[in-house]
């Protein structure tokens, strides 16, 4: 079964911003005594942006696994708080595709960095999507009938710059 995708405010043009369904919800349903993850980030980011009016700041959020996912809405909401937020970037690891192409060129235009570190023997940064590796996605994004057919199949894309690591030819010490 393929994983829904929903949309999310700040749509433009004719692709809107979608971000996977099961991120989104954990994201943003808050719990009978406690509120939502993304409520509590805002507000606290707001209260530390007010404490520290007048100095330079920026914002780094970092996650790894589904923390990576939840760092790209994180920061995708702390980037439209206002006219006055700092420069924003994100670093994750080993995480999955959290939305579709529109929701990175969204993150870009915030002038949100994102590094995205990514061990390529780890299957977590494939998903969800087309199972292939990397490796025959690249070639067959780069050919005009496998790019297309790739399109219509996964709508999901990684946002940001990436920095691969090889685990099986990387020296670990």
């Amino acid at each position: 079964m393929r994983a829904q995708l929903n949309d999310i405010p700040g749509a433009q043009g004719n692709k809107k911003p979608k971000v996977e369904c099961g991120f989104f919800s954990l994201y943003k349903t808050h719990g009978t005594h406690v509120p939502s993850l993304g409520s509590s980030v805002i507000e606290e980011v707001k209260r530390l942006m007010e404490l520290y009016k007048g100095e330079t700041l920026s914002i780094t959020i970092t996650g790894h696994s589904l923390g990576a996912a939840l760092a790209l809405l994180v920061v995708d909401d702390v980037s439209s708080c206002g006219p006055e937020v700092p420069p924003v970037a994100v670093f994750s690891f080993g995480g999955p595709r959290v939305g579709n192409k529109a929701f990175g060129e969204k993150m870009t235009g915030q002038n949100v960095k994102v590094l995205r570190i990514v061990n390529s023997q780890d299957v977590i940064t494939r998903v969800p999507g087309v199972f292939v590796s990397e490796e025959v996605e690249r070639k067959l994004r780069s050919s005009k009938v496998g790019g297309g057919v790739l399109d219509m199949l996964d709508e999901y894309a990684h946002t940001g710059a990436e920095l691969r690591v090889d685990t099986n030819i990387t020296p670990v010490s």
